[in-house]
């Protein structure tokens, strides 16, 4: 029991899965395959090495039963004189099919099952998702969710089917055809020059529809995509659809990619359909034919009894085998699309990367400078034009401006999820560019409006980035963002509590002002010299907001503070204020300063103090 465990265990391990993180791989969808395949060579050889020797061994077991045919037709009825006329090749016979045959059976199902399908399917999809997620936010916001799970998912179960059929089927195949026609040679050479036509005739009409069939399955691949995307897209965000009575567009949506995929499922099968009724015809005329010839040898004394037994025995196998084959390279046309559909998204240069000298950021007073700052979202048009601004150590500064002007855009050029088009941002005159982005976003932390949580328990949202946060640490920081109030009364269905709690996909099981006080415990939590709030605290009522505002600006004490806020009573005690309109600023002073100067935002104030303020 021990030594098959320890066995399997060997097999499992034999490709180490998460021994190291993706690299990008060829965008063709046969270096994207060998990408991968190079890194199992091993395992793949021995498959092959098996699987060739048990298709060997199959063949050969219909000649071994074509023999006993023979033995018991010219020897007497007598057991014991079978036995020692024939013993020793009937021994031979036990021992390759009972043993011989089993043993290669066992090593390449470990193989197969545990070194390619387990070991290597995981190896594939760990590496995919460990290149893409270090993809920038634009390839993540240009690509739905639930498409780039789907090809990473894929690309480890397609290129895993991928071998499985190409070897156990495929390549056995082709060993056992090959060991066919040398046994049924040997005997009938007509009967062998009949099989070797109705193989080249096999394989012209299967090679004629692969690329038919490849070009179709990659459109298969591509519209399945589409429309599992649009029904996650639409499950995402069923409370929008249901508010504004949209459940009949968001269906007509799903609707019309439905219709792609349809189209594309109907192009495919026709295809393989047509292909599949060729072969059937070809495969009947085929056995009447060898039939008729091995009859005809029979008559002429060319086959014995046995001989006519094995021959169609064979005949008949692998007339079932090859009728099987043009569905197995349906499914390979399809692994090999599905392949390719990954291929597109996977393999693709990474946007935002570190210097191949990066050096690890060190701050020292948190003094931060744009210098003539360009950027775009596209080619086309600028959000931020030219911006030069100089923020002070452990200053506290405030951005506002309308909808568009780039306040969020300054930080997430800060944390460096996007590359300026030119110019450049320092840290304590440290190009943020040429330092680790690991190191940048460790010393640079931001909470945003939405809180930014994942499917976790809270504890685990709090501790984000960080594994040496003590209970003691978390408990203090909870009460600061006023959080443990509603925390503490936390339960999920599956009874866990408090801290434990799962918080549902990006915390949709709080409201929004519990997410942004969650999220602000957590960035209490980082040990970091630059803070950026974006929209921190809009679902927060005005007085909880001041009594946070005021632990938050305490305890950063001396670091430098970056605040956006669209309620201007947020950032009135700043120490500067910045104010932004289409990507240039306009203004800046203090409160008061910029309200004795009547301008853009002493007119903002006036309209929120005079409002709903």
């Amino acid at each position: 029991m021990f030594k098959k465990l320890n066995i399997n265990n060997w097999f499992a391990n034999w490709i180490k899965p998460f021994n190291s993180i993706g690299s990008m791989p060829p965008d063709s969808s046969i270096k994207f395959i060998t990408h991968y395949l190079k890194q199992a060579k091993l395992p793949i050889f021995f498959m092959l090495l098996l699987s060739g020797f048990v298709a060997g061994i199959e063949a050969g077991m219909f000649y071994f039963i074509g023999h006993i045919v023979d033995m018991l037709n010219t020897s007497p009825k007598d057991l014991s004189a079978l036995i020692a006329l024939y013993g020793t090749e009937l021994f031979i016979m036990a021992v390759i099919i009972i043993f011989i045959r089993t043993l290669f059976t066992w090593l390449l199902s470990l193989i197969q099952n545990l070194t390619i399908t387990l070991g290597f399917s995981m190896m594939v999809r760990w590496q995919t998702y460990t290149y893409i997620i270090q993809q920038s936010l634009n390839f993540f916001n240009s690509n739905l969710a639930g498409s780039i799970e789907r090809r990473v998912w894929d690309a480890g179960g397609s290129i895993v089917n991928l071998i499985n059929t190409l070897i156990q089927t495929l390549w056995f195949i082709i060993i056992y055809t090959l060991t066919t026609i040398f046994l049924i040679g040997k005997t009938e050479p007509m009967i062998a020059v009949t099989l070797l036509i109705w193989v080249a005739i096999y394989f012209a009409i299967a090679f004629f529809y692969v690329p038919r069939i490849r070009k179709y399955a990659v459109q298969h691949s591509d519209s399945g995509s589409k429309v599992k995307g649009a029904i996650i897209d639409n499950f995402a965000n069923v409370v929008t659809l249901k508010l504004f009575g949209a459940n009949s567009q968001g269906s007509t949506f799903v609707r019309n990619n439905f219709d792609e995929y349809y189209s594309d499922t109907k192009l495919l099968t026709g295809n393989i359909s047509n292909a599949t009724n060729l072969v059937t015809l070809l495969s009947g005329l085929m056995i009447a034919m060898t039939t008729w010839i091995s009859f005809i040898s029979w008559s002429d004394n060319v086959l014995t009894t046995g001989a006519i037994a094995f021959t169609l025995g064979l005949v008949l196998r692998l007339n079932t085998m090859l009728s099987g084959l043009l569905s197995q390279l349906n499914l390979l046309m399809r692994h090999i699309g599905a392949l390719q559909s990954a291929a597109k998204l996977i393999s693709k240069p990474l946007e935002i990367t570190d210097a191949h000298d990066a050096t690890e950021l060190k701050i020292s007073t948190g003094e931060i400078v744009f210098e003539n700052i360009c950027f775009g979202y596209r080619s086309n048009k600028t959000v931020i034009n030219d911006l030069n601004l100089k923020i002070r150590p452990g200053e506290k500064v405030g951005i506002v401006g309308p909808s568009g002007s780039g306040k969020t855009t300054i930080l997430n050029l800060l944390l460096r999820l996007y590359n300026p088009n030119s110019g450049r941002i320092l840290i304590d005159g440290q190009d943020i560019a040429k330092v680790t982005q690991v190191s940048l976003r460790n010393e640079v932390v931001a909470v945003t409006q939405e809180g930014g949580l994942i499917h976790r328990s809270v504890r685990d949202n709090l501790i984000l980035g960080r594994d040496d946060i003590s209970q003691n640490d978390i408990e203090i920081a909870v009460k600061l963002a006023r959080a443990d109030e509603f925390i503490q009364d936390l339960e999920d269905k599956n009874k866990r509590k408090g801290l434990d709690a799962f918080v549902g996909e990006r915390g949709i099981k709080l409201s929004g002002g519990q997410r942004q006080r969650i999220a602000i415990a957590r960035v209490m939590l980082k040990d970091a010299s630059i803070f950026l709030f974006d929209e921190a605290s809009s679902a927060l009522d005005s007085e909880i907001e001041a009594a946070i505002q005021q632990e938050i600006l305490s305890k950063m004490e001396g670091k430098t503070v970056i605040m956006i806020a669209h309620r201007l009573s947020t950032i009135t005690s700043m120490d500067r204020l910045i104010v932004l309109r289409k990507g240039e600023i306009v203004e800046q002073g203090t409160h008061d300063q910029l309200l004795n100067a009547n301008g853009i935002y002493s007119r903002l104030w006036k309209l929120q103090s005079g409002g709903y303020h």
